[in-house]
């Protein structure tokens, strides 16, 4: 069963082998089978879907589904890992990226390439939620970043061009901060993988170290925070929302952003998650006032909606803050006790 863990991020790839088809030049002239080959690149998701059912039964049991590829051992090997919260971001990605992409097929106005970068920013997604390393998570954060630049830009007019061009040196600001952070940890430990982080981090009691892993994972939670849209790094999507297609509008909003989010949670929890527990629930408060005010002062419905998404991560990031803070006192409870 665990096999089916690398589906997930396969079958997106196999579905942007059919948009590569329908650009061969026998099939200028052949709509009916260009249609069909772009519906090809939507189909590999109802598969997943369906792999996700199969392996619902284990994680809701609390059990945990790990699979390396190759099998090459840790840190060596990519380990990909399905555990309960990576099964809701990976039912989410699957779900919306399917509802959104028959919408698209049903308006028949984008061409094969579109739907060859919408795969790939599928299967960027499913990458970045399922790794279990900071290395992997680099590279699936660039592949998502390289395609939904493009499809932000697929209109190729003057707002749109911009509105691609504000994200990509935002994302590339936000990378370079991850990339930091990578740097500190791998120099400090010599793992990449969260799992080996985490015990590295709980069993030092090495003051000087241990501030500098915390070091590490702020530059690792700015780098990440870019791509979630919270204030301050909020101001790529408004732009992006309202100049991209329509379905792409969708799905940065009710997926993009998200899985940024699950990716800087998992993070956090690799080291502490009582760490930064109250600067993200006033964080989080902030974004989701501001962000709700500066949306009623929208005339455009894509940008209203784009505050609106930003605020409503507000509101998720308070949350994960008060957890923090709740986690915080049950240990110091624990400890008094």
């Amino acid at each position: 069963m665990s096999k089916i863990v690398v589906l997930l991020i396969v079958l997106p790839l196999a579905g942007a082998v059919a948009p590569l088809i329908a650009k061969l030049p026998i099939f200028a002239r052949r709509a009916p089978l260009v249609r069909g080959l772009l519906l090809l690149s939507i189909a590999p998701l109802i598969a997943g879907l369906a792999a996700l059912m199969w392996l619902y039964p284990t994680v809701a049991s609390g059990g945990t589904l790990s699979y390396m590829l190759g099998g090459w051992p840790v840190p060596v090997g990519i380990a990909l890992e399905v555990d309960g919260l990576a099964w809701l971001a990976s039912a989410l990605v699957y779900l919306l990226s399917f509802l959104i992409g028959v919408f698209a097929l049903s308006h028949r106005e984008y061409r094969a390439e579109f739907y060859f970068f919408y795969a790939l920013l599928v299967a960027g997604m499913q990458g970045v939620v399922l790794t279990t390393d900071l290395f992997n998570m680099f590279v699936s954060f660039e592949i998502v970043a390289i395609a939904a630049y493009v499809l932000i830009a697929y209109h190729r007019d003057a707002r749109s061009l911009v509105a691609s061009f504000k994200y990509l040196i935002l994302s590339s600001v936000g990378i370079f901060f991850f990339l930091f952070g990578t740097f500190i940890i791998y120099r400090e430990l010599g793992t990449l993988s969260l799992e080996e982080i985490s015990t590295f981090y709980r069993e030092s009691t090495d003051p000087s170290r241990l501030r500098v892993l915390r070091l590490a994972l702020t530059s690792l939670v700015v780098g990440i925070g870019v791509r979630t849209a919270f204030i301050p790094f909020h101001t790529w999507l408004p732009e992006a929302h309202a100049y991209a297609p329509h379905p792409i509008s969708a799905l940065l909003s009710g997926v993009l952003i998200k899985v940024s989010f699950f990716a800087m949670v998992r993070v956090i929890h690799a080291f502490d998650p009582r760490l930064f527990a109250h600067l993200l629930l006033w964080i989080g408060a902030v974004t989701a006032l501001v962000a709700v005010v500066w949306a009623l002062s929208q005339r455009d419905v894509k940008k209203l909606l784009a505050y609106h998404s930003i605020s409503q991560m507000g509101y998720v990031l308070a949350a994960i803050g008060a957890a923090g803070i709740a986690a915080a006192g049950a240990a110091g409870a624990a400890d008094a006790g």
